[in-house]
């Protein structure tokens, strides 16, 4: 990369030990064909040169284009397809206090959010007692499932009332509604991806993960579940291998996870603890507005957005559209003369704020790294995101 005809170098948990950065966050947004991909795949590509396995990468991955990244950093590439015979379990977990706490937000997240999908409305107070004394039940039980969770939601046990501080009688009949989403969800849009014991076994040796989700891409009600249910279970990975390793995690189409206002503010409270636990998220979307564009309940979830862009201290911004501009401004913070440049930017060419300083830089391709990035013929016809 080249700022001013100078090398430039960028690493987030390098800028943030240095002070120049609050957090290690991220945010990359630029128009279809500037090459925002190629900028997001290179600079992992030379992140693993550097660090090797000292950094752990995720990737959440819903249109399947880091395959080509995968097989030349040597990651695995974990497929979920609906109905396939690769698993995720959200459940995995090493039990602490902490991660039943995370799970129950998780398991809530993803009922509320197939709620708002399929019946239009949020999960009552009520209803999120039953939720969360069946999770804390099943988690308490060995090699415990979503699958369990349903179960403890239609027939609660003993346990179950004094968790939710309620008769078996009360929860059974609070739960009725949840239950029944409990269920259509995981014979419906995670189904045969997260409804059983976990088929991968990742080692933290490895340089990283990419998780394809393309199988969903194009469904807006399972694409949002399939987002904060891997989300949750990477997390409960990392957590579970405290192995002081630095995290980046991935998350390309992020408008996805915040359609929804449950799942978005479960990943504003991952976004928080990224300093606390080394991980430096890192979103992409093609343009600012994208964030809460797509959000199914209006203010509420724009707002959510508008604090992950506060909790991100590093945003890449290629060419935005003249249409794209007054929002990026916005969100973005740019002044009058960054917003002209932003609509001026050639395929390349981005505009850089980490923390306070600011830098217009043009990434360079090496031709070793045409292979990450053109795997895809209709590429050269389309442009390349």
């Amino acid at each position: 990369m080249l700022a001013a005809d100078s090398p430039f170098f960028f690493d987030p948990f390098a800028a943030y030990e240095n002070g120049w950065v609050t957090n290690p966050n991220m945010f990359t947004c630029g128009a279809p064909g500037f090459r925002k991909s190629t900028l997001v795949k290179t600079a992992l590509w030379r992140m693993h040169a550097i660090y090797g396995t000292r950094r752990y990468l995720a990737v959440l991955d819903p249109k399947g284009e880091y395959s080509a990244l995968a097989e030349a950093m040597g990651m695995p590439l974990v497929a979920l397809r609906p109905g396939g015979n690769v698993r995720l379990n959200p459940l995995d977990g090493d039990r602490s206090i902490e991660s039943v706490q995370r799970q129950v937000r998780m398991v809530t997240a993803l009922l509320d959010t197939a709620a708002r999908s399929t019946e239009g409305h949020r999960l009552s107070t009520s209803e999120r007692t039953a939720v969360r004394a069946a999770v804390t039940v099943a988690l308490s039980q060995p090699g415990p499932t979503l699958a369990d969770v349903v179960g403890l939601l239609r027939h609660p046990t003993e346990v179950s009332a004094q968790v939710g501080q309620l008769s078996v009688e009360r929860l059974a009949t609070d739960g009725d509604r949840v239950t029944q989403v409990a269920e259509e969800m995981l014979s419906g849009p995670l189904a045969g991806m997260f409804d059983g014991p976990s088929t991968v076994k990742l080692s933290m040796d490895d340089p990283g993960v990419v998780i394809d989700l393309s199988s969903v891409f194009d469904d807006e009600e399972a694409l949002p579940l399939v987002m904060l249910a891997t989300t949750g279970w990477l997390t409960e990975l990392r957590t579970a291998a405290a192995l002081g390793k630095q995290w980046i995690q991935v998350l390309d189409e992020c408008w996805a996870i915040l359609s929804h206002e449950a799942s978005a503010r479960y990943l504003q409270s991952s976004w928080k603890l990224g300093r606390t636990h080394g991980v430096a998220n890192w979103m992409i979307a093609h343009k600012p507005a994208d964030l809460a564009a797509q959000s199914a309940d209006g203010t509420s979830t724009s707002k959510i957005a508008d604090g992950l862009l506060a909790d991100t201290a590093t945003r890449i911004t290629l060419h935005q559209e003249a249409d794209a501009l007054p929002d990026a401004q916005v969100r973005l913070g740019l002044n009058d003369h960054e917003t002209d440049l932003v609509g001026q930017l050639v395929a390349g060419r981005a505009h850089w704020r980490i923390g306070d300083h600011t830098a217009v830089v043009q990434h360079v391709l090496a031709p070793s790294e045409m292979r990450l990035v053109d795997t895809d013929a209709n590429m050269r016809a389309d442009g390349e995101g």
